[in-house]
């Protein structure tokens, strides 16, 4: 059954930034269920011990956030309460907990009565409804074992991702860690870069050189531009298709070193950004049948 987006019934047929603009930080209908997860996933509840804190999460978390002003309080409590008080007063800083947090999801899952991934895929689905009921700009994503927090993928994106989670899996796959390391809170263009072009590469090499298990983008681009009558398309030629790829293929600047000055030693954002929506359009080209074999 597909989500219902519910709005009141007074403001159907009018515009309300609450209700129709994404939320980058943690608005006042958001603060207290985010806050109270992050606390609640500090805290175990021991059957046998009573209630204590991972102390040792705590820890981590100020020596890798490089915290200026270390936890204080003197016991792990008033360590944790030290934390969410910082929490409510900064945005910005809570959503970076955030994202330590979901980073380090075996920290929070372990001790459990579970496997420790289904303990992390609940915890983090739970966080996951709170923020998109809030109408938040930010989601938690997950490619393999690693979680991130990025910006919600919308629209075509949106679409595309959800289309290959069925057709192409491994595609899905990598185009979902390309926009985690592309919006995440600690973007990564170059391996959004790369993520995107194995996208593109998992869904045409069975299509392009099926007989080929380690074909590169570049063979591909090679191969179709040497017979492009091998191939039929559904809109335009095997040319256009094939310029499309190369444009993608040429602008990872980074795939090999070079001692070019010219070159840039990592691919900027807004390149990988455009990288990854010409993927997007490639890997919808090649699952959705618009460019088969001609034999």
């Amino acid at each position: 059954m597909a989500a219902v987006t519910w709005r009141p019934l007074s403001l159907q047929g009018e515009t309300d930034p609450r209700f129709d603009e994404p939320h980058e930080g943690l608005p006042p209908w958001l603060r207290d269920p985010v806050v109270n997860w992050i606390k609640a996933s500090f805290e175990i509840d021991d059957p046998y011990d009573g209630p204590f804190i991972r102390n040792d999460a705590l820890t981590d978390l100020q020596l890798e956030m490089r915290l200026q002003e270390p936890l204080s309080g003197g016991d792990d409590w008033r360590r944790l309460n030290d934390l969410i008080a910082r929490v409510n007063l900064d945005q910005e800083f809570a959503l970076d907990v955030i994202d330590w947090m979901v980073a380090h999801w075996p920290r929070f899952s372990s001790g459990e009565h579970m496997d420790e991934r289904t303990v992390a895929e609940h915890w983090t689905a739970d966080l996951n409804l709170k923020l998109r009921q809030g109408g938040s700009a930010w989601e938690v994503t997950s490619s393999g074992s690693v979680y991130r927090l990025t910006r919600r993928a919308v629209g075509p994106v949106a679409d595309v991702l959800e289309h290959t989670a069925t057709d192409a899996t491994r595609a899905h796959n990598h185009l979902t860690a390309a926009w985690s390391k592309l919006m995440g809170r600690q973007p990564d263009p170059t391996g959004a870069y790369r993520e995107a072009v194995r996208a593109v590469e998992a869904v045409a090499k069975p299509v392009i050189l099926p007989n080929n298990d380690r074909a590169t983008l570049g063979q591909m681009i090679s191969a179709m531009r040497d017979r492009p009558e091998k191939w039929n398309v559904t809109l335009g030629s095997v040319d256009d298709v094939r310029a499309q790829m190369d444009l993608v293929w040429q602008g990872q600047t980074d795939r090999h070193g070079t001692d070019d000055e010219a070159v840039p030693e990592n691919v900027p954002h807004e390149d990988a950004d455009a990288a990854f929506s010409a993927c997007l359009c490639l890997v919808r080209i090649f699952v959705g049948g618009h460019i088969v074999s001609a034999s």
